[in-house]
Parts: structure tokens; C-alpha cells; sequence
């Protein structure tokens, strides 16, 4: 008779290596809009929007490349009939009818309030300084609607600087200027009347 005790033990080691730290900077934009009429709010809403290849090189080029900075942004209007912002829209492309190659054309049927209801510029997005790692506007940006039209509808919005951006439908091509981003409401167009106001807020994070 044989009692045969067997022992096995097996010891495992393995090397688990710290994980690398990544940290992103990946931009985020949201624009917050209300819709007034006759002194009462309509409608408010929220929309993410897309930055552009073009906006991405230029903050690229500034921070890294000693390009020039852009000091001033103007904030548009994106009309119909269609609105469909891409990655690659260019701001030389805006236009205020379908010649443009940015598959969505300028809505220019306002005035501006901050320029003393000026019927040629756009409106300056007048940013705050950053902090927690965003940057916003607290003074709402303001589009008095001015149209003779019966009931022309607000497809998006863009933000935009350069050396002629505050002229409404301008285009200018070349460096000096920049589509920044443009963004089509998600949750539908918006009609507007005559004496109706746009509000609008823009904040950019990393």
C-alpha cells in the first residue's frame, strides 16, 4: 500500500506597468439661443456644434506656429433652404445664396443691436476671459430681425473673425480670416417675424 502525498504550489508574478497619463485637448463648443417676440421668450435650446479643420489649424498655427491672433469674432446667422455644416467648410466659402461650398448660405435679415442696429455687420461675440478651462460670453450676443419676408426660418449659427468679418455675407479669402465653427439647430429650424430677437451665448471648453 502505498500513501503518496503530492504537493504542487506555483507562484505567479506578473509586471503591471503604471498606465500613461493622456490628456486630450479636445475644443467643445454649445450655443444657447432664445427666441423672443413682443417681450416673451418662445423657445430656448441648446446646441453643441461643430468646430472646424479650418478653426482647428488656425488655434494650432497661434499657439504653436507664431501665427497672428485673431482678436475679434462675429457671430452669423445660417439659413436655408438646407443647412448641413462640415468639418471642411471655410469661411472664403460663406455666401448668402447656394454658390458657396459650404452647403448652407448666410441669413442676413437683421440688425445689429451693439452697433447701433447697423444693417451691414454682424454681431461681436464679446468673450469674457477664460476660466476652468472654458471661455463664454455674458453678455448675450443680440439679432434684432429685421424682414419683409412672410415667415423666413434660422437654420444655425456660425462664429468668424478676420479682417473683414463683421461685414455681413463677406468672404474674403486668404489666412487672415477664419470660420471658426458652424452648427445647425438640432432641434429644428426657427421662424421668425418681423421685431423678433435672437439671444445668443457661445461657450467654447477644453
Amino acid at each position: 500500500m502505498k500513501d503518496n502525498l503530492i504537493l504542487n504550489e506555483r507562484a505567479d508574478v506578473g509586471l503591471v506597468a503604471n498606465r500613461a497619463t493622456v490628456d486630450r485637448l479636445n475644443f467643445k463648443g454649445v450655443y444657447h439661443v432664445e427666441h423672443w417676440r413682443g417681450g416673451k421668450l418662445l423657445r430656448a435650446f441648446d446646441v453643441p456644434n461643430l468646430i472646424t479643420n479650418e478653426g482647428k489649424n488656425r488655434a494650432l498655427n497661434v499657439m504653436f506656429h507664431a501665427a497672428p491672433q485673431l482678436t475679434t469674432w462675429y457671430i452669423g446667422l445660417i439659413a436655408g433652404p438646407t443647412a448641413v455644416p462640415a468639418a471642411a467648410d471655410i469661411y472664403a466659402n460663406i455666401r448668402t445664396d447656394a454658390s458657396g461650398g459650404n452647403n448652407w448660405s448666410e441669413f442676413v435679415d437683421y440688425v445689429d443691436h451693439a452697433n447701433s442696429d447697423s444693417a451691414i455687420t454682424r454681431p461681436e461675440w464679446t468673450e469674457d476671459a477664460a476660466g476652468s478651462q472654458q471661455i463664454s460670453n455674458s453678455s448675450q450676443v443680440l439679432f434684432n430681425i429685421v424682414t419683409s419676408q412672410p415667415s423666413p426660418s434660422v437654420y444655425g449659427l456660425f462664429l468668424c473673425a478676420g479682417t473683414n468679418a463683421q461685414t455681413k455675407a463677406d468672404h474674403t479669402s486668404g489666412s487672415a480670416n477664419c470660420l471658426w465653427n458652424a452648427v445647425a439647430f438640432t432641434s429644428g429650424t426657427v421662424p421668425v417675424t418681423n421685431g423678433d430677437q435672437l439671444k445668443v451665448t457661445y461657450t467654447v471648453r477644453a
